[in-house]
């Protein structure tokens, strides 16, 4: 569900920021004239080839390509999306956040009445917690405070087949489509039944799906409700609400695999701690935890398992290096889980293991080395070409550097450098003096230009007919006289021909800023004559071939007139 932050308050929130203070939190930049310099932070470089133009808020780098506003930035380097950046430089401005206007108001109410039914089912399910001493015995046993009982909500499905669908008998449709009840052949049936209950909340705290494992010996041992509009496993993390909850920013987070190790901790007061949802760790949960730390640590078993999981972690985490995060693996020992483990030694001596982790670099080549240990010419090779094909993954950083650095140090000699993955695609224009280009160009980098060229371009549908892109830059241009590149590359970020856009707004514009309107007014008469010579050889060489119609007629001989009157 996406609600729309209105564009009047975009274009405030960037107005009113300066992005050159918001960078410098991040990056250290030096005065260059009237811009600002620094090593980019989005590839590795020893000489400076970032700039942030403060006039124009606006940042480049000139090694990378990296470019854009202040939005642009803390959603490349920081991970955020959208609405979370500009939220941030909201509250950096002492701008409180609008009320969201609803794309959608049925897809709200919908969304609406998911959450509230999961959450109507979590509370039967934790009613029913309390009325079963089964249920209790069994959490007891793993001594579970009833303080972490509450905070997590933990519920029981009882071991009857209809107990949530009798007792929710007018949102069966729903209740299927959330994956908490079954529909079978001739009758709908509870999906959860003689199992421990975890409710699974958002970021928000609204409850979108359910974990649950079984107190006997059922196969499987765990389960979750499937995959709907308001759940996604593989974009959610059981704990990160509650962890979040104890400390707004979070400086370093765990991720372990099971329900019961979140609970565990949390138990002995480690919070910030959460499990991926019954599968292998995503993309996605990984970016979603950066987005509140860039420090995580990947606790695994000690069994094949385990490592076979941690290696997939690595695989996932690798591409995301760049952006500046830590991440570490540990292994318990074999047989102990994080809960288990806590329980039998503390809290000091599961922190004192921890305190051993292995750092994602260390535990790559340790384990690469593992898998190539042969000392022969093909063996360190295969070891070499097997290190780069996932190296290759991380984007240009100094991450990836460090890591082509260590693998030379290891394989003892020189190791030919690949090209670096870019960190996203990006438009490129190439450095040409295209008219279009130009005029473009100034446009974009003087947007208070285009007010004073407009009575020049006028309702000229030859022009607006060449250039869709220029015309647009125009209506914005008159809409918004005041407005910066920073503010203009926003409004076109969604545009058909925003990589266009970008990619000149990166090129230095070499004018003289007193010429520019005059500039722009010769590039523009240039680009009618163009225009206009090109449609009158169009219809020249129609009527070589053919009979021009008498509209057709009327164009050229219009169009002859019009190239011999005085410009």
């Amino acid at each position: 569900m996406s609600s729309k932050i209105p564009q009047a308050f975009i274009d405030e929130v960037l107005q009113r920021s300066a992005i050159v203070s918001i960078i410098s939190t991040y990056v250290k930049l030096k005065a260059f004239g009237n811009n600002y310099k620094a090593n980019c932070p989005f590839h590795h470089e020893k000489t400076p080839s970032f700039s942030v133009n403060p006039s124009k808020q606006f940042y480049h780098c000139f090694g990378c390509g990296a470019s854009g506003n202040a939005i642009t930035f803390l959603m490349e380097y920081k991970q955020l999306d959208f609405r979370e950046a500009v939220a941030y430089l909201a509250q950096e401005c002492g701008m409180p956040l609008p009320t969201l206007t609803e794309e959608d108001p049925e897809k709200k109410e919908r969304f609406d009445a998911a959450y509230a039914l999961c959450q109507t089912v979590a509370k039967r399910y934790e009613k029913a917690y309390s009325q079963h001493s089964m249920a209790q015995e069994y959490m007891e046993k793993r001594g579970i405070k009833p303080s972490v009982l509450s905070q997590f909500q933990i519920g029981y499905s009882t071991d009857a087949w209809d107990t949530i669908v009798k007792a929710l008998p007018t949102q069966q449709a729903l209740l299927v489509e959330l994956g908490i009840i079954t529909k079978g052949k001739q009758r709908h049936y509870d999906r959860f039944r003689n199992r421990i209950m975890f409710p699974i909340l958002n970021e928000k705290g609204s409850y979108i799906g359910f974990g649950a494992r079984t107190i006997t010996d059922e196969i499987p041992k765990y389960l979750n409700s499937s995959d709907a509009f308001i759940f996604k496993k593989g974009f959610e993390l059981y704990g990160l609400y509650q962890a979040l909850q104890s400390k707004r920013r979070l400086e370093h987070i765990i991720v372990v695999e099971g329900y019961m190790d979140v609970i565990g901790l949390h138990n002995h007061q480690v919070k910030n701690v959460v499990a991926s949802l019954g599968t292998a760790i995503t993309k996605q949960q990984i970016q979603k935890i950066l987005r509140h730390c860039d420090k995580i640590t990947f606790c695994f078993d000690g069994d094949k398992a385990g490592k076979k999981a941690a290696w997939k972690a690595l695989l996932t985490a690798m591409p995301l290096m760049h952006k500046g995060a830590f991440v570490k693996f540990v292994f318990l020992p074999e047989g102990e889980d994080p809960d288990s483990f806590i329980q039998q030694h503390g809290k000091s001596a599961f922190a004192q293991y921890f305190s051993c982790a292995q750092d994602l670099p260390d535990y790559f080549f340790t384990r690469m080395q593992a898998e190539h240990s042969g000392t022969g010419i093909s063996s360190k090779a295969q070891f070499i070409e097997s290190c780069m094909e996932i190296i290759d993954t991380v984007p240009q950083s100094i991450f990836r550097s460090l890591l082509e650095d260590q693998l030379q140090q290891i394989a003892g000699f020189s190791v030919p450098k690949q090209s670096a993955t870019p960190i996203r695609t990006r438009g490129k224009v190439k450095r040409s003096s295209g008219t279009l280009n130009k005029l473009i160009s100034i446009c974009i980098h003087h947007p208070a230009v285009i007010s004073q060229i407009h009575a020049h371009i006028g309702d000229d549908q030859v022009v607006q007919a060449l250039s869709p892109t220029l015309l647009d830059l125009c209506l914005w241009g008159i809409k918004y006289p005041q407005g910066n590149t920073g503010q203009l590359l926003e409004h076109f970020r969604h545009h058909q021909h925003s990589a266009r856009i970008n990619a000149l707004a990166a090129q230095d514009l070499l004018l003289s800023e007193d010429s520019l309107v005059d500039e722009a007014i010769v590039l523009l008469r240039r680009l009618q004559s163009q225009t206009q010579q090109n449609q009158i050889n169009h219809l020249l060489s129609k009527s070589k071939t053919a009979i021009l119609n008498p509209e057709e007629k009327q164009q050229l001989q219009q169009l002859l007139i019009e190239q011999k009157m005085p410009g």
